[in-house]
């Protein structure tokens, strides 16, 4: 029972952490296509903004970005990575020393912490400046600790209905294995008589009829035996002559009617 429940626990708890890690992945993908769309649509909307350097309608665009819950930060970036505008105002007039040498869309960052990832502002084909999006994963990581947690309650579940079905399984095993026993008992004490009531066709009910043809053996021979003695008594108690057997010790087994 205790093997069942062990092997049953491991798997269960190997399900659990394939759907956790499956799910997480699955997170972090999501994530990564959430930053990316609204980069891509932060960098189209603020192409025009930042080829015009009007910073004010720079700033009413990314405010705009804090729809999103999940948002970290939003920037308007200048092509030698000045802040223009920025979720956090006092990054304003910064530079950046991390932004990408190409103009092309680039992953600065990816884990489930923060997904940062930068798009280049593009207008009639010339590079102006960047949009840089940065999103985590607190809404994704809740819906992550309650898969895992309902997960965790299944498991559990799983592994009490198990055991419980494992132990009447070995009960109903024991029990069977028990009445072989008592029988045996029972023949022990002298009654060759008795016979063991298991039947079926598991483990348990073969080696009963094992024993049990064992017994019927046991009690022919007996029977055979009883027989081959009664006859060999006859035989002395009808010789004409006397007969009187002694044992190894010369003591006296048996004296016929014509001896006394």
């Amino acid at each position: 029972i205790l093997s069942v429940a062990t092997v049953h626990a491991v798997m269960m708890l190997l399900f659990i952490i394939d759907l956790t890690w499956r799910q997480r992945v699955m997170l972090l993908d999501r994530q990564i296509e959430d930053a990316e769309a609204l980069a891509q649509s932060l960098s189209t909307s603020a192409a025009v903004w930042i080829a015009s350097s009007d910073i004010s309608g720079l700033q009413e665009i990314i405010e705009t970005q804090r729809r999103y819950p999940e948002l970290i930060f939003a920037m308007a970036v200048d092509k030698q990575g000045f802040v223009l505008a920025h979720t956090d105002q006092s990054h304003l007039g910064q530079y950046l020393l991390d932004m990408p040498h190409e103009a092309k869309q680039t992953m600065i960052s990816k884990s489930p912490l923060l997904v940062d990832v930068a798009v280049p502002a593009m207008l009639a084909g010339r590079h102006v400046g960047w949009a840089r999006i940065g999103i985590g994963q607190k809404a994704y990581g809740q819906k992550l600790a309650e898969i895992t947690r309902n997960g965790v309650i299944y498991a559990f579940v799983a592994i009490l209905i198990g055991s419980v079905i494992a132990w009447f399984m070995g009960r109903r095993i024991t029990r069977r294995l028990y009445a072989i026993q008592e029988t045996i008992a029972v023949v022990r004490s002298g009654n060759r008589q008795s016979r063991s009531p298991v039947t079926g066709n598991d483990e348990a009910s073969v080696m009963a009829k094992e024993f049990n043809a064992m017994l019927d053996a046991l009690a022919e021979q007996d029977a055979k035996l009883r027989a081959s003695e009664e006859q060999y008594r006859r035989i002395i108690d009808t010789a004409v002559e006397g007969i009187w057997l002694l044992g190894p010790d010369t003591l006296t087994t048996s004296v016929n009617s014509r001896m006394t």
